[in-house]
């Protein structure tokens, strides 16, 4: 399927789920579209699946400036205030970007962290900005930076 045939399904959630496997065949090319919605949609499904701890603690985490990138870009200013604040578990709000690297510091959080990381958990399963119909709307308005 290219990027037209995507954006025609009429499911949302086949859609969201059939854009995100286009985006990930695509890893070693990646168009910056491609790269910032695959980042994004393992964010959420890492979150919504184990939270942010399980999010950073995984290799999806790798990807959290482009996550931080692409949430501006979808215009999800609430679940960026989030992301932002779990940042704030690391030194300078950045996560190393080597798993092996981030997983010790994750693996290693005090209790009033962990604490911390679930509150945010518990805001982001408010869900106030439905991150999977803001990439719709910015997967349309990008279909020509998609790869074949």
């Amino acid at each position: 399927m290219n990027i037209d045939e995507i954006l025609k399904i009429e499911d949302n959630n086949q859609k969201i789920v059939v854009l995100h496997q286009f985006c990930n065949q695509h890893h070693k090319n990646w168009t910056e579209t491609e790269k910032l919605i695959n980042a994004i949609l393992d964010m959420e499904s890492e979150v919504m699946n184990g939270g942010f701890h399980q999010y950073f603690l995984n290799s999806a985490g790798d990807q959290w400036q482009d996550v931080s990138i692409g949430l501006d870009k979808i215009g999800a200013i609430r679940t960026k205030e989030l992301f932002k604040k779990s940042l704030t578990i690391f030194i300078n709000s950045q996560p190393p970007i080597v798993w092996e690297e981030r997983q010790k510091i994750v693996n290693n959080l005090s209790q009033e962290q962990i604490a911390y990381l679930d509150i945010l958990d518990q805001d982001f399963y408010k869900y106030e900005d439905n991150i999977q119909l803001l990439t719709i709307a910015y997967a349309e308005k990008q279909r020509n930076d998609f790869g074949e």
